[in-house]
């Protein structure tokens, strides 16, 4: 076999170039539901280091072949993997360097680099689609080099459960930031390219468990610098002419029929006012006398009488052409984003005037501070994921979690630093709270702190020291106008699928057996700050929720 060593390792793992082959725990088996989308890790390493790099064949055996999709782990830079001076020990590294991430196909002629000295990663998913049959299957991977000799090889068996994952039962969103597809691709906002591309990430955004997108009828005012503005990315045209406002919906209705084709469940609108207390209105441009303008913005209060009247024409518009594309139950609305405890009074007033032209429309702000709650300036909250019992404790039901780069202790986060079961958690967290939605700022987010500028994904993870890598963005923006994934992506997508297995389970077996299962062998309640930290912890429950279904279905 040469000097190559290679063995099959959960998708949970992290791979760095210098680690120790040895160290990682070998996979022989892996089961999952029908429709279920699975993945895992091929390593390998070569020994004989004072051999050049070469290119070898990567062969695979078995009747599940034609359902493989295969990739590459590309290690990229990160300047802060952590916050410098406020993490837990719960990281793989925190030092600058490089760190497995990004996913690229297979080129050379699809073959895999062998690099003497460096643990390489092939990360290898598995989409069912419901065609494959259940029972055991063997899978078989090996190296071959030119001449079709093996140089190393690992097996790997897989269970395919006769039972599908149930749809939808929770909400996701993950802020999706036209503007910087359109900066980085260098196209018009919303081109025929522009209209392409967007179609492209929202399709990659659906494969992965997220089911709510940001619609930009106006030009989200979401981390922009006071006074600050990011390109305009408008759907909706407005018309001002004697102080009466009409508005133009083809952009908007394209949308909407665009996202219904890639599978988008719910469509979310940016905030009616500007991030962290409400204190001015968004930007919003209009054709005024025949000349396009910017008619609100920083220098707008967000209490003016000006801007009132502009909602007030606004919004009954807006839900009546929500109603006519039928989505209209299927909307999500933001008063601000993050209003700060100094802003109580100024959040409050501008959430009732929203509130008397959106009559009962779903209203939902990401919030630390519990007192927007107590005060009844909220009542569907999306909580700080390290706050939640504080909201319980304070009689809150029904809420959402979010997380972001201020959650760098003791809590779930997706950083490229964290190890992948830290990530994976939330989805068992979500769960065992039974919380059915999820808020993140951030799934293709290409700027730096305030949006002063744009940055290159491929070289700057974190937006110039703005939050730890990873928090930023789950996708990277490819050459074909499509996006390429990350680790992150399917780890986060693995999360929803657990949580979607345990409701499964728990329709077949019953909620206090499902807690018992997740319970099991544990001494203490598993919590959002008090969880397993090792990937075994979830292999082994999905392999006992996995047959639990089994035996569930096998009894009628």
């Amino acid at each position: 076999m040469g000097n190559i060593k290679c063995k099959i390792v959960s998708s949970l793992e992290k791979c760095f170039l210098d680690d120790d082959i040895n160290k990682f725990k070998e996979l022989k088996h892996i089961s999952f539901l029908q429709n279920e989308k699975i993945a895992f890790q091929f390593i390998y390493e070569e020994f004989e280091l004072g051999k050049e790099p070469t290119l070898a064949t990567f062969s695979v055996k078995g009747d599940l072949k034609e359902h493989i999709t295969i990739k590459q782990v590309v290690s990229v830079p990160s300047f802060m993997p952590a916050s410098p001076k406020n993490s837990d020990d719960n990281y793989l590294r925190k030092s600058p360097g490089v760190y497995p991430d990004l996913l690229l196909p297979l080129h050379y002629d699809d073959r895999i680099r062998i690099v003497p000295g460096s643990v390489l990663s092939i990360w290898i998913e598995i989409d069912s689609k419901e065609a494959i049959k259940a029972g055991i299957h063997l899978l078989n991977f090996s190296i071959k080099d030119e001449n079709g000799d093996i140089l190393a090889e690992s097996g790997l068996e897989l269970e395919c459960i006769g039972a599908n994952l149930p749809s939808g039962g929770y909400q996701r969103t993950e802020w999706f930031h036209s503007d910087c597809l359109a900066e980085y691709y260098q196209v018009p906002m919303f081109s025929d390219e522009h209209w392409e591309i967007i179609e492209n990430f929202i399709k990659t955004a659906v494969e992965h468990e997220i089911n709510t997108i940001m619609m930009p009828v106006f030009t989200p005012p979401i981390d922009t610098y006071i006074g600050g503005e990011r390109m305009t990315c408008q759907l909706v045209d407005i018309s001002l002419n004697n102080g009466e406002y009409a508005f133009d919906y083809k952009n908007m209705d394209r949308w909407i029929e665009m996202c219904k084709l890639c599978g988008v469940s719910y469509f979310e609108l940016p905030p009616l006012f500007t991030q962290w207390g409400a204190k001015a209105a968004p930007k919003i441009v209009a054709t005024v006398d025949g000349e396009l303008k910017q008619i609100f913005g920083w220098d707008t209060d967000a209490l003016s009488r000006e801007y009132e009247n502009f909602l007030k024409q606004f919004i009954p518009s807006l839900l009546k052409q929500l109603k006519i594309n039928n989505i209209e139950n299927r909307c999500i609305f933001h008063i601000s984003d993050e209003p700060d405890e100094n802003g109580f009074e100024h959040y409050k007033r501008a959430g009732a005037i929203a509130k008397k032209y959106l009559n009962d429309a779903f209203i939902i702000d990401a919030v630390w501070n519990v007192e927007f709650y107590k005060r009844g300036m909220l009542s569907t909250p999306a909580v700080s994921i390290a706050e939640v019992e504080t909201f319980l404790n304070a009689g809150a039901k029904d809420f959402w979690v979010y997380y972001c780069g201020g959650h760098t202790n003791d809590v779930t986060n997706r950083f490229v630093s964290m190890p992948s079961a830290r990530t994976r958690i939330l989805g068992v967290q979500m769960y065992i709270y039974d919380i059915t939605g999820f808020l993140h700022w951030g799934y293709n987010f290409y700027h730096n702190r305030f949006s002063y500028d744009a940055i290159n994904p491929y070289i700057d993870t974190a937006g110039e020291y703005f939050a730890p890598s990873g928090d930023m963005f789950l996708v990277y923006p490819g050459e074909d106008k499509k996006p390429l994934p990350s680790i992150r992506l399917k780890v986060l997508r693995d999360a929803f699928q657990d949580f979607k297995a345990l409701k499964l389970c728990e329709k077949l077996c019953g909620r206090e057996y499902v807690i018992g299962l997740i319970q099991q062998d544990l001494d203490y309640s598993l919590s959002f700050t008090e969880y397993p930290k090792s990937s075994d912890y979830l292999i082994e429950l999905r392999e006992k929720v996995n047959k639990a279904i089994q035996t569930a279905l096998k009894k009628g």
